[in-house]
């Protein structure tokens, strides 16, 4: 099968390397092993010589005693079951015939070296709006408007028919529940689009009529690329029912994360507000361990909870990072009309109830009136979400939102990120150096005339200087000479050459902030320019 006559071949060729390549074989036996491979390893993949198993590989995103097959086969279960550094540098094995058959010699291949860094920036983009249903025989809602392509898109309708999401690492027609204990199912948000997503004929999302609101979330950081916003990301795992069970190498500590696993079990959530190893049903459920156990600064730990780490079972998740448009919290129920802060004016948020009493619910601003949309498959319900303040909202008597005597309320709350503006000022902007005599200079401070940058944006920038030539031309240099000038600047630092290139004048300049300068001129040694000479410096913000 390796040899066939005229069959082309292709074929890659790795070299030992110390602590990046290694390759070797070990023999089967009866009991599980930990082979050494010098280092510990990134990846690892094997063949059994002896048997005819396929191929198996591990990596370090394989949780658990999980480890996969190159063919389209479901992942085995004890095949490679570690890639460790204790008691040996290597990976272990278990007593499955693929892995460890007795008496069969294995081949082996191991791979590290790998990036740990994750790189991340920016923030999430969202949108929000409303569609009315128009049923099975109607027309696809599409949504098609949005400035970003949605990798996250929630939808809940003021129906009897239960909220969904969808994220972009979802493929095929793929729509999963919030509060249901059910799977996926189809026809509902069938696409991530470019500019928006698509839904078609399924009932939960699209009955006849209805009103539904949605939010859809954009910029997330995804592992495939690496890349995306610092404080949103959505992927999945492979549950391997393994306790104390680490999700690792995301880009930031979380302030929530949500996981629906694609199986028969009801959402979950936790907030860094959750105590201990707390986290919330999206269901009317009461708050639970071993779950999703906490919220670490590179991921979240899950137990052992068929919710969130069922054996083989794909489990999807997001996390968002608290800031200026994100944020989450607790308060006690009273029973009457109290405020609720989060810092900032939202545009949607949740709410759940710690116990059994009520579901969790959303309230989008598009809404009027008084109510909260539970996750679950009932329609508004009133005296809950009554206003949406300059700094969080209002609540009533609902027990949805505010029970007399019942504590820790979760809430999770978002605002739409205004557009990045990035734009600095300069005062005054216009400096008159006068008479200055060849071969000498003069600086702002000799005629009192301080300059400053401020930031007139909404994001943090870094500022950059630049010089350039007169026009008869007198040349900008590095030292005086004949019709050569230099210019300086001077701003928390020592003086410093402006080049005809940007060069740093101040860096994460907040929003509003403003940076005092001086400048220092200094003339050419001798010229031939006898007209009065404009000496420009142009100032260059880009974001943080």
């Amino acid at each position: 099968t390796n040899n066939v006559s005229s069959a082309v071949y292709y074929y890659v060729a790795f070299k030992n390397t110390a602590n990046q390549i290694a390759t070797g074989t070990y023999s089967g036996g009866t009991v599980a092993q930990n082979i050494d491979v010098g280092f510990k390893p990134d990846f690892v993949f094997l063949k059994n010589a002896t048997t005819t198993g396929g191929a198996i590989y591990k990596n370090t995103e394989s949780y658990g005693r999980n480890s996969y097959y190159y063919s389209d086969t479901a992942c085995l279960t004890g095949g490679i079951t570690g890639l460790i550094s204790t008691p040996v540098n290597g990976f272990s094995v278990d007593t499955n015939a693929i892995v460890n058959g007795s008496g069969n010699t294995v081949y082996w291949a191991a791979f590290g070296g790998a990036s740990d860094v994750r790189s991340s920036s920016g923030t999430f983009k969202m949108a929000k709006g409303t569609y009315t249903g128009t049923g099975a025989t109607g027309n696809f809602i599409s949504i098609d408007n949005l400035s970003f392509a949605p990798d996250l898109v929630i939808v809940k309708g003021d129906t009897t028919q239960v909220g969904a999401f969808r994220t972009s690492e979802m493929g095929g027609d793929f729509t999963t529940y919030f509060s249901t204990a059910t799977g996926s199912f189809t026809g509902g948000i069938v696409s991530l689009n470019p500019s928006g997503f698509t839904i078609v004929a399924s009932t939960v999302l699209n009955t006849s009529g209805a009103t539904y609101y949605w939010e859809a979330f954009g910029n997330a950081w995804k592992e495939s690329k690496n890349s995306g916003a610092s404080d949103f990301y959505v992927n999945s795992f492979l549950g391997a029912t393994t306790d104390n069970l680490n999700i690792v190498k995301l880009p930031f500590a979380a302030n929530m994360v949500t996981i629906k696993a694609n199986a028969s079990q009801a959402g979950v959530f936790k907030t860094s507000s959750h105590s201990g190893e707390l986290a919330s049903s999206f269901a009317a459920t009461a708050e639970a361990t071993n779950i999703i156990q906490a919220l670490n600064s590179d991921g979240f730990q899950v137990g052992t909870s068929s919710i969130v780490n069922g054996s083989l079972v794909i489990s999807h998740y997001f996390g968002f990072k608290n800031g200026s448009n994100f944020s989450v919290g607790s308060y006690d129920g009273s029973g009457v009309s109290k405020d609720i802060d989060v810092g900032f004016q939202p545009d949607y948020i949740w709410v759940k109830h710690p116990s059994t009493t009520a579901a969790g619910g959303s309230r989008s601003s598009d809404q009027s009136g008084d109510g909260i949309l539970p996750f679950t498959n009932v329609g508004n319900q009133t005296n809950s979400i009554t206003n949406i303040l300059s700094t969080g909202f209002r609540v009533l008597s609902s027990a949805y939102v505010n029970a007399a005597s019942v504590t820790n309320y979760r809430y999770v709350a978002w605002r739409v990120p205004t557009s990045d503006i990035i734009s600095i000022v300069v005062s005054d902007g216009s400096v008159d150096f006068g008479y200055v005599p060849l071969d000498s200079s003069k600086s702002t401070i000799d005629i009192s005339k301080m300059q400053s940058v401020t930031n007139n944006g909404n994001v943090s920038v870094n500022v950059n200087i630049r010089g350039e030539d007169t026009a008869c031309p007198w040349t900008l240099g590095s030292s005086v000479g004949p019709d050569t000038y230099v210019y300086e600047f001077q701003a928390a630092g020592p003086w410093t050459q402006i080049q005809k290139t940007n060069s740093l004048l101040r860096e994460n300049l907040g929003a509003s902030e403003s940076q005092n300068f001086h400048l220092r001129f200094w003339t050419p040694s001798s010229t031939s320019c006898l007209d009065q000479q404009i000496v420009n410096v142009t100032l260059v913000a880009s974001q943080n």
